[in-house]
């Protein structure tokens, strides 16, 4: 099955193939997420990651081996949507658009999913460091 993933070139969007998708759908043995990044074409280490202190949200982007092309996986809880950008210009572009989205959250830590990060560990903040943790602004 292929599956439909959002493209950007030329300060345009459009449909196209997603070729990490595909790389998950043919796997026969159930394996890390990234290994199908990586035979989809793109560094198994993220490029950049954007997410916030107790961010329920965030987004990871990926380089090809080459470096002309970038694949940006954005999730939320179960839902994810694939971005591909097909030059260094656009994908530093849209990351500068994505970075603040994602750094500013300040979900709840208690609504956070525990799949999704790790939960920290704050039995030991008192209320008010944990009211002025919240209120910090965030890299």
């Amino acid at each position: 099955m292929t599956t439909i993933a959002l493209h950007y070139r030329d300060g345009a969007w459009t449909s196209g193939p997603d070729p990490v998708e595909e790389a998950t759908e043919a796997q026969t043995v159930e394996e890390d997420w990234r290994d199908s990044v990586a035979r989809a074409g793109f560094n198994r280490h993220p490029f950049a990651v954007y997410s916030g202190p107790y961010s329920y949200s965030y987004a990871e982007m990926f380089r090809s081996a080459d470096g002309t092309t970038f694949f940006m996986n954005i999730a939320h809880g179960d839902c994810e949507q694939h971005l591909y950008f097909h030059s260094v210009v656009d994908a530093l572009e849209h990351a500068a658009r994505w970075a603040p989205a994602f750094a500013l959250q300040h979900d709840d830590p208690d609504l956070v999913s525990p799949g999704v990060r790790p939960e920290p560990d704050l039995e030991d903040v008192d209320d008010e460091e944990l009211a002025a943790l919240r209120q910090a602004p965030h890299p």
